[in-house]
């Protein structure tokens, strides 16, 4: 069953009735211009016959009811009054197109029951977001007849899932879901907005392979990507990347490491961080650094649920550590302590912690400056507060004592930490 024709039976089981309406937008694989759509740059995306249907009908009040059938979830909010966002994270798409569409056009108040269903699959890197945003635009449009292109309802859909889902994405996923053609590729020109269809020969075939990894726009590296493109273009002195011409980039190539020299200053001036009371080995600046004082300690590390879950341990399951060692005889004091592991390589050998706890780099940089920093609450992961350490009672409170850092100052760490991958997994 198609999302088109599963959308439609499960409104026909659910209201007892036919939809009055339904829309589709599919989702996308980019062949050509990866991270160039946020720096105005060009790239060549095409639709997959994977996507996003939403069936539905008018209500006589100002009220909708939204059912995401894969999820059987359901959110409800009128359009009679400020919504905020839900803490359902798939409905804030919907939510963010509607709010944006109403701040374009306010007297778009028309209440209606939907069913939303889809095959993209989440976390996929193949745009279920921008495929939702689209077909959420294009059923208001049809819902009240509004005067909205297809481009401005991919604009639309961009602002709703940079304004209120929070990933700063660039405007490729949503236009190639609301403009894409049949057997086709799509240039698009994300500064002018220009597109051109290209045929795909007939005897090309895109072949979708899943790597089982997942992408996540709003708790991943993306975010960060973006912010590192602007700090550029800001230190060229031009609106975008794409501004910059090849042989200036060359020119001041060097003057880009900055960053990670800014990030090697700070690992190693004890009087503003602690990093190298436990990664640095007695050896100052020896040629053949390990990062590592081999030494045992207990961080505050949380558990990694997900992993005692695949394991099918008790849920109170907790690591000991050091303690399991027979060298330290039973002695409880070690419990919870675990050794300094090297960073080489550490910018290639997710997840993080003993127990694999955190997918990103930065997220161990955030998790640490959370016990002196008090505006660190959230694990950008999970979008909830840092879990409590998995052994407390053993907690090493002065190897993580240490001036909070600015955001400035992590993406520093984190730039620094990643020049200490060995040419073997360099790109």
């Amino acid at each position: 069953m198609t999302p088109v024709q599963k959308s439609q039976h499960i409104f026909t089981q659910k209201y007892n009735k036919q939809p009055e309406l339904t829309v589709y937008a599919p989702g996308r694989v980019n062949i050509i211009g990866e991270h160039t759509d946020y720096n105005d740059g060009f790239v060549m995306p095409c639709a997959i016959n994977y996507g996003t249907a939403i069936a539905g009908s008018k209500r006589a009040d100002h009220i909708w009811n939204v059912y995401a059938a894969d999820l059987d979830l359901e959110d409800t909010f009128s359009l009679d009054e400020d919504f905020p966002q839900s803490e359902q994270k798939w409905a804030n798409y919907v939510r963010g197109v509607v709010k944006f569409i109403q701040e374009r056009y306010p007297q778009f108040k028309q209440g209606a029951d939907l069913v939303i269903s889809g095959n993209v699959p989440h976390s996929s890197g193949l745009s279920s977001s921008a495929a939702l945003e689209v077909a959420t635009g294009k059923f208001c449009q049809q819902l009240s007849d509004l005067p909205l292109t297809h481009t401005e309802i991919a604009l639309i859909g961009q602002k709703a899932e940079n304004k209120f889902v929070g990933a700063n994405c660039g405007n490729m996923d949503q236009l190639i879901s609301a403009l894409g053609q049949k057997d086709h590729l799509l240039m698009i020109d994300c500064r002018s907005l220009e597109t051109q269809p290209t045929p795909v020969p007939k005897d090309v075939a895109v072949i979708i392979v899943n790597s089982n990894v997942p992408h996540d726009l709003v708790t991943g590296e993306y975010n960060t990507r973006r912010w590192q493109c602007e700090k550029a273009a800001e230190f060229f002195g031009v609106k975008a990347l794409r501004d910059v011409s090849v042989e200036e980039f060359q020119k001041r190539e060097a003057e880009l490491t900055a960053l990670e020299s800014e990030g090697k200053a700070l690992f190693f001036d004890k009087t503003r961080t602690n990093c190298s009371n436990c990664h640095q080995s007695s050896e100052a600046n020896s040629a053949k650094e390990t990062f590592t004082n081999y030494r045992y300690f207990n961080i505050g590390v949380p558990s990694n649920q997900e992993l005692i879950k695949h394991n099918k341990l008790a849920v109170d399951f907790v690591d000991n550590g050091l303690l399991d060692n027979p060298m330290v005889k039973g002695d409880e004091k070690q419990k919870g302590k675990f050794k300094v592991p090297t960073l080489r390589n550490i910018g290639v050998t997710a997840p993080y912690m003993h127990n694999g706890v955190f997918r990103d780099l930065k997220t161990v940089l955030l998790f640490k400056d959370s016990f002196n920093n008090p505006n660190r609450k959230v694990n950008p992961e999970t979008g909830k507060a840092w879990e409590k350490a998995e052994y407390a009672q053993t907690i090493n409170p002065d190897v993580l004592k240490a001036k909070p850092l600015t955001d400035e100052e992590i993406n520093a760490l984190e730039a620094f930490l990643k020049t200490l991958t060995d040419e073997a997994y360099e790109e």
